[in-house]
C-alpha cells in the first residue's frame, strides 16, 4: 500500500530572473545590424 506523508507548508519561492528581455534585445540588435549590412552592400554593389 502507498504511504502517505503529512502535509507540510510550502516554502516561499524566490522570484525567478526574467531572461526574455535580454534575449529580445540581442535578437533585435542582430536584426538591425544585418539590415544595415545588407543596405550598405546593396548601396555600393553597382557603384
Amino acid at each position: 500500500m502507498a504511504k502517505f506523508k503529512p502535509v507540510r507548508p510550502k516554502k516561499a519561492k524566490t522570484p525567478q530572473v526574467q531572461g526574455g528581455v535580454p534575449c529580445l534585445i540581442l535578437i533585435f540588435s542582430v536584426m538591425v545590424l544585418v539590415g544595415i549590412v545588407m543596405f550598405l552592400v546593396l548601396k555600393y554593389a553597382n557603384g
